[in-house]
């Protein structure tokens, strides 16, 4: 509680002191600064929700497939997804690109699979490879400037949850996730399996 707290008063400090340098009455509460986006920014703000909204509906995909035997059933995959934790906001920007800067964040799986079939065969071919692809997770981050003209991503970032709290720059990547947030003009919502 205290750290949603402490994040609502940092906002509002931040609206205060934007809003002073600007010359206009500053917000008293977080529910007013919610209020004073302007109405030329609202569309870019629905946009960034409903982005978020089809993010946190991005089903598991297999990330990679690969064959180390002869037989059908000679094949592991390392799975990524859903997309969990799915948070979105908007604040003021400090750039004079545009007025708001908006974020979506949320983190995904990644495990490894193998057939039951034939789990006994690839445990004697690679006896140390389940520790090799031991679950983890990823944090994902796209960052946009919101404003008038629309959204436009001004960042994609990743990074390893419990390895690294370095962000890194991702790729492009063919997933319901990267999709939603590179694409905002084409958004559908995934079908449900």
């Amino acid at each position: 509680m205290r750290f949603i707290q402490s994040g609502a008063l940092l906002l509002l400090a931040v609206a205060v002191f934007s809003t002073a340098q600007q010359g206009q009455q500053p917000p008293t509460s977080p529910q007013q600064l919610r209020q004073q986006i302007e109405a030329t920014s609202k569309p870019a703000v629905d946009s960034l929700r409903a982005i978020a909204r089809i993010i946190g509906l991005c089903p598991e995909v297999v990330e990679k497939e690969t064959r180390w035997g002869k037989g059908p059933l000679e094949i592991d995959r390392q799975y990524i997804g859903p997309a969990g934790n799915v948070i979105w906001d908007v604040v003021p920007s400090t750039s004079v690109r545009s007025p708001y800067m908006g974020y979506i964040e949320f983190s995904v799986s990644h495990r490894w699979w193998v057939p039951p079939e034939s789990e006994a065969k690839y445990d004697r071919l690679h006896p140390y490879a389940v520790h090799l692809f031991d679950f983890w997770q990823r944090t994902f981050r796209y960052e946009f400037d919101v404003g008038p003209d629309g959204l436009e991503l001004t960042r994609a970032l990743y990074r390893e949850s419990g390895r690294t709290a370095l962000w890194s720059d991702l790729q492009k990547a063919d997933v319901c996730w990267d999709n939603a947030a590179r694409n905002p003009h084409t958004l559908t919502a995934p079908e449900k399996h």
